[in-house]
Order: C-alpha cells, then structure tokens, then sequence
C-alpha cells in the first residue's frame, strides 16, 4: 500500500508542476519583459523567437446530423531581424466540398502588431478587410493576412478558429519550428464514439503530457427531409478524452547532413481516424487491416485493378519483346522498355493518373501509371507480377503495423522467375535492371497481393563500393605523369550519369578534376558504360604533375590529392536524431607514386587503424615507402548506413580523425 501510495503521490506532484509551468497566456496582454527574451535555447543569431504556440481541437454536434471540429489557434511571435519577416504572413487553409454544409469556416480572427515606441507600448490591429481569399482548387481556399506595421523588435500575435465538418482530419500539431520555442501546447478532446491513432515523433520529453476523461453530451440536429418539419434531435452522452501535450524551450530544428526528412525526427504529433464505434456491436473501420486493404486496393481501378484485366491491346507488344526460353532475358526486355521510351511526370504518387492504355500510348505518366504498366505487361507475358507500394525517403517512415495509405508516395513492380524476385523501377531514365534509387531504401514496403506481405528496404541493406587507383612516375624531364582510374559504385554511377550523361567531355573533366593541386593537368578522358545502366561506370583520364622546377628545397605533398576528406560531415557538438546515410559507405583509394627526382623522403604520415564501435566500421590509412616508390591504401568501411542519436558522437569524433588523417602530408627535401 505504501508502494501505491508513494506511486499516487509522484503523478500528483507531477501533474502539479506540470501546471505550474504552464504560461498565462492571453491575446494582447504583452509585458515589457516579453521583447527582451532570455532562454537556454535561444542565442543572439535567432531572427525570431515563438513565445507561444497554443492549440486545441474539440468536437460539437451541428446541425446536419453529424459531428464538427472547432480548432481554436493563438500564436506569439518576437520578430528580431527582417530575415524572419515571413513570421508575419499567415495562410489558414479552408477546404470545402462544393457546398456550405460541407465548407470550413474561419471564425474569431483577431492579429495585432506590438512594438514599444517613446517607452510606451504601441498596438496595431490587423484590418480585418486585408485579410485576403485565395482559391486554389475547387476543394482547397486560403485565408491569407500580413500583420501591420513590422519591424525588427516587434511582436506579432493572432488567434483564429476554423468549424470543420471533416473529423476524420483532426488535426496534427508541430511542436519544434524553425526558431526557438519557448512553450508549445496542444489539447484534443475526443468524443467516446471515435478511435483515433496518435502518433508522436521527435526526440523531446514532454513537459505535460497528461489525459482524462469527463462526461460531456453532444446534441446533433439531423434535418428533416420534408419541408417545412422540424429536424429531429439527437443526443449522444458518454466520456470523452482529453489529452494535452506541451513541450517547454524548444531548440529551433537544424537540418544536418544525412538527414532523410525533418518530418520524421521535428517534435509533433499525428492523428488517423481509426474506427467509429457507434455501439459495442456496431463499429465502423476506416482504417482496415493489410489484407482487407490489398483486396480493396486489387479491386480499385484508380490503382491495380486494370493488371488483372485483360488487356489484349499489350499483346503484340509483349509477344515482341519476348525472348524464347529466357524469362530473365524477357523481363529485361520490357523493363527496359517502359525505362527507355516512357517519361515520367511525377515521381509522388501512389494512384493512377489516367488508364493504363491512355499511358501506353501517350508515353507519359507519373510514377504509378509506368510502374503500373510495368507490371500489367509482365503480367501479359506470363510472369508473377504485382505492385509494391513504398515512402520515399523524402516522404518520411511509414508506421507498418497499419494500412494508411496516405502514408505512401510510390510504386513500384514486383516479379517473381523461378525463384528470383527482381524488384523494378521502370520510372527512373538511367536505371539498371533490378536496381532502385536510394530515396526508395526507406525501411519496408507493402506487396499489394492476396498476401500484403511487408518488403524490406534498409539502406543499412545495401553498399556502395566505390574503388579509386592513382599512379604517378617520373618522365625523363623530371616531371610526373601518371593515370587515373575510378571504378563507381551502383549509387555513385546513377549519380554520375544523372550529373553528366550528354554533356560534353570537357566540360566533365573540369569539373572532376576540380580540386588537385597547383601544376596538376589532364587529358583522354575516357568513360565506360555511360550508357550501359546494368554495370558500375569507370572513368579514366592522364594526369600530367609538374611538382615545380627542382629549385625548391622542400616539397609538400598531400598523397590524398583531391580524394581525401576536406571537412567533417558531422559539424554539430550533438544530435538529437539519427544519422541516416543512403547507404553503407564502402571507398577505396589507393596510390602509387615514384619520388619526384632529385629528393627524398623527409617526412610521411604514419599509418593507422580505426574501428568504429568495435566491428561496425573501419578506417585504414596505410603508407609505406618501397624503394623509390611510395604506396598509400586508405579504405573506409561500414556496415551500416544508419546510426542512432547516440553513436554520433562517437561518429563525428570517428570522421575528424579521418579529415586530420587525409590533412597529412609528405615531405620531400632536396638531395
């Protein structure tokens, strides 16, 4: 008993603190002490600051027989330097369905620019005839204002409300911004009938977190669909949850280097309408299960239904392409195909644009008509062929364990041969078979078949193996001159022919060559398989050095020419999220040289080994001097490409002995 008691107690006492810091925050009661901010999370370079950000979503009955939201907003903001003038312009988004019932409306607006002035505190309320309407489509309108009067130093503040009757979009809620935040809260309170899932992301602790439940009733008019009679009245009684987060001194969030997407690691909280449970017996799923949704989805013509149909238009098509006995050989053939006579247009979306024989002939499409028509001619051809949706990187994780579709952004095909799966993307120009482009690795993706089973896509699963080979020898003028030699990796090739392909091969030589040193030249050019997407490309290229007029005494040389790691990757003292690479590094350098005539070696760098955390990386930069020769191995290698929030320092510290290591140089003096 003591045990629950002491449990009881610390909840109280949280709850109790938890209050105490919440801020007293009214619209228009502004203190002097609000323009001169102090906070850990704020420096002098910030050009604004969010005082507050507060939020709640509740629900009520209407009069049309169903449920409203009214999502009631207040912000604060302190305006620094211009560079955060933007603060000061706010969009609210309306959307409608072509009538009034089914409209969204802004209600309560009220916006006021504070600046002191003469010692006193001045007010600048916004003309509500400046607040403009934007309409963008026939479903989606903008409410548009820009407060008055801003300047560096001022404060700007508004509130609005907007009654919505689509609960199935309650609203999620962003807690960190691009400046520092000093209180951020929302509160949703749900009626008993509704089952949302809510999703938190990010890596900051709550300073409230808390829910209860209170009996409410709600009192819905369902309209009478005679003339002229009273609408009937229905009252729905029952505990409704209310929930509130709020998060205190919140540090504005930094995009670094190796980030896939800000949405899946900034501070918010996401909301999916799950099921209506109008009775213990009678419940309504909006979202289902995998299974239910495949079926759905194999039925629905906006996605996969047309594959299983038919289409006798694809026949003489596919019988051309076909390679007698060689199923592989087949498949190759109509992927390359589609890759290479067929444009995509938009390479976000998960439905079909238009009907996949509009698409055959115009030869244009977004991601899912290609991939889509992709799969309907393999399917014409004989083979097991289905749709696989995924998230891009860009788009952010998905959460597997549900069917939300509006978590996916992308298509691609599927194909078993004989125990082989080759999983194709015949949207991308420049493409090998069997390959897919990294903001594809996004964790998992769904087959949708009569088995919606899960396909892994870890970037932690694939490698790039990039090789590089130099070598340098002295000419009978002194002079060295040499070759180079660079065998790219899948990722790296994709990139390369993405950067280069039809440009010229002077202008490509500039630019990899960009970076040697002083007195370095170059000549024959010469890349294989630009254009043969299933192989790594190679580059090759004649360097001529002139390493000065042997006058010099002493000659440095950095051994890493312009291979080596200039600057850390990693520049932040820390980090709150992952380090998410596209895939697992793996490079190779390697260098051969003869000492320039006429010197000798008076200092080279010494080699060393590295592990990164035991077995999941290593460093090796191995020098050694053989005869009139000097050979150099630096290789980088990791097992894997993403790293938790904790390993980042160990990280960082791991890549600034790499950028110290490739600083090195060797000193030659004259003999």
């Amino acid at each position: 008993m003591k045990q629950i008691a002491i449990i009881i107690l610390l909840n109280i006492l949280t709850t109790y603190v938890s209050a105490q810091n919440r801020p007293n925050i009214k619209f228009g009661k502004i203190e002097s002490k609000d323009f001169a901010i102090t906070s850990p999370v704020v420096d002098s370079g910030d050009a604004a600051i969010v005082l507050s950000d507060i939020a709640s979503t509740d629900f009520e009955g209407n009069n049309n027989g169903d449920f409203s939201l009214v999502f009631k907003h207040h912000k604060r903001v302190l305006i620094r330097k211009r560079t955060a003038f933007d603060e000061a312009t706010v969009s609210i988004q309306l959307y409608s369905g072509g009538n009034t019932i089914s409209t969204e409306r802004l209600t309560d607006l009220q916006a006021s620019t504070f600046f002191i002035e003469n010692g006193q505190l001045v007010e600048k309320k916004l003309n509500k005839d400046d607040v403009l309407t934007e309409k963008v489509n026939s479903e989606l309108s903008i409410r548009k204002f820009t407060l008055p009067d801003i300047k560096e130093g001022c404060i700007i503040e508004y509130e609005y409300a907007v009654k919505s009757p689509y609960y199935s979009r309650l609203k999620s809620w962003t807690f960190q911004d691009n400046y520092p935040v000093l209180w951020s809260e929302y509160t949703v309170s749900i009626p008993f009938i509704f089952d949302y899932l809510t999703t938190s992301y990010g890596y900051l602790p709550y300073t409230i977190n808390q829910g209860s439940k209170k009996f409410k009733t709600y009192t819905i008019r369902i309209p009478s669909s005679n003339a002229g009679m009273s609408s009937d009245v229905l009252t729905l009684s029952g505990e409704a949850t209310t929930n509130t987060w709020a998060i205190k001194d919140i540090p504005a969030f930094k995009a670094e280097s190796f980030i896939s997407t800000a949405s899946n690691h900034i501070s918010r909280i996401h909301f999916q309408l799950r099921a209506i449970k109008y009775s213990e017996t009678n419940v309504s799923y909006v979202v289902k299960d995998w299974y239910s949704t495949a079926s759905d989805l194999m039925k629905d013509p906006d996605f996969s239904k047309e594959i299983y149909d038919d289409n006798g238009w694809l026949k003489d098509e596919v019988k051309r392409l076909m390679t007698l006995g060689d199923d592989v050989a087949t498949t190759k053939k109509i992927f390359e195909f589609i890759r290479d006579n067929y444009t995509c247009s938009d390479y976000d979306a998960r439905w079909l644009s238009q009907p996949l024989k509009k698409t055959y002939q115009s030869k244009t499409g977004n991601v899912a008509d290609i991939n889509m028509l992709l799969t309907a001619m393999l399917k014409k051809a004989g083979y097991y062929a289905v749709p696989v949706l995924l998230s891009t990187r860009d788009n952010g994780i998905v959460n597997e364990t549900v069917a939300l579709l509006n978590q996916y952004n992308y298509v691609i095909a599927r194909v078993e041969l004989a125990g082989q799966v080759f999983l194709l993307d015949a949207s991308r120009p420049k493409i090998g078979f069997g390959d897919l482009p990294t903001d594809c690795y996004n964790r998992s993706a769904r087959i949708i078949d009569r088995m919606p089973a899960l396909v892994t896509l870890d970037a932690d699963s694939i490698s790039n193996v990039d090789i590089i080979s130099v070598q340098l020898t002295n000419d009978t003028q002194g002079k060295m001159k040499g070759g180079y030699y660079g065998m790219n990796g899948k990722f790296t090739s994709m990139s390369f022919r993405d950067k280069f392909l039809g440009k010229k091969n002077e202008e490509i030589m500039k630019e990899i060559t960009e970076g040697y040193p002083q007195g370095f030249s170059f000549e024959n050019l010469s890349i294989d398989s630009f254009k043969i997407y299933d192989f790594p490309l190679t580059v090759k290229y004649d360097i001529k050095a002139d390493m000065g007029d042997g006058d010099e005494d002493i000659i440095y040389f950095n051994p890493m020419l312009k291979e080596g790691y200039e600057k850390n990757l990693f520049v932040s003292a820390e980090r709150l999220y992952p380090v998410e690479m596209p895939f697992c590094l793996n490079e190779t350098y390697l260098l051969t040289m003869e000492i320039p005539k006429g010197y000798r070696v008076e200092e080279m760098p010494k080699s060393a080994r590295v592990n990164f955390n035991d077995n999941e990386g290593s460093f090796e930069y191995i020098i050694a001097k053989q005869g009139d020769n000097i050979m150099l191995r630096s290789k980088l290698f990791f097992k894997k490409a993403l790293f938790a929030p904790e390993d980042y320092e160990v990280l960082r510290n791991f890549f600034g002995f790499i950028v110290k290591k490739h600083a090195e140089q060797i000193v030659f003096k004259k003999n």
